[in-house]
């Protein structure tokens, strides 16, 4: 799907589930765009992230994966102590990573999806050998909702549409802002922003777009919006 994006700093929330950070977040690879949220929380928890990006010719290489994989063994060993590693990643050129953390009295948590993910990672060779060695491996799958989202007008026609607009904005509203709407409301997050500046929030059915309109004026009190299930000129004001 050429809209589906993902938000880094949303998956990072839900990596974390109320954990905190023991240390800044490496990166290798592809390096999330500058709108990202994630750049801003990094910042907030007071970190900075460490990236090690693609080669010049934007090409991810074997090479260029095992410099980046054996700079973060190298981060993780100079820390203080061993804690827990959470690698968010499927690719089996991780698991020679792996095993020296786990040598070093890492816990080792991996996060990424099912159908992507290498067996080597799931069970190394040292975890195979070594009982005692553990690797906990918890699969993205159930919780997309939280991090993935659609931006860009929606194929169907008759959606429910929510529209803010832009002199109606009394805040910046990022990504981060639009998907707690539909994380709360355990729905999957697609919004476009129109060529006059407003905002579109796209709702498969009208009561979908009703809880929607009830999280607004209870977290948004003094937004106005356009409520468009059926009517298109009706205006909806949020009381205070």
């Amino acid at each position: 799907m050429k809209y589906l994006k993902i938000d880094y700093g949303c998956l990072l929330t839900t990596i974390l589930n109320g954990r905190t950070m023991g240390g800044s977040p490496i990166i290798v690879g592809s390096r999330p765009p500058p709108n990202d949220t994630l750049w801003n929380k990094i910042k907030d928890l007071g970190y900075e992230v460490t990236v090690y990006d693609r080669n010049n010719e934007n090409r991810e290489k074997r090479v260029d994966m095992k410099l980046g994989i054996s700079m973060v063994i190298q981060t993780l060993l100079k820390a203080k102590g061993p804690g827990v590693l959470v690698l968010i990643a499927g690719d089996g050129d991780y698991e020679p990573a792996l095993e020296e953390i786990l040598k070093a009295g890492w816990k080792v948590e991996i996060r990424f999806w099912a159908s992507a993910m290498s067996r080597h990672l799931k069970t190394p060779d040292i975890v195979r050998k070594n009982k005692e060695l553990k690797i906990v491996y918890n699969p993205l799958d159930n919780e997309y909702r939280k991090f993935t989202f659609c931006i860009g007008p929606h194929p169907i026609k008759n959606m429910s549409v929510f529209r803010i607009e832009r002199e109606d904005m009394n805040c910046i509203w990022r990504s981060e802002e639009i998907m707690k709407c539909y994380t709360e409301l355990q729905l999957f997050c697609w919004w476009c922003e129109t060529n006059d500046g407003a905002l579109e929030l796209y709702f498969n059915t009208k009561a979908q777009l009703e809880r929607a309109d009830r999280w607004m004026k209870k977290n948004f009190p003094n937004v106005k919006a356009w409520k468009k299930p059926d009517v298109l000129d009706e205006l909806h004001e949020l009381p205070n």
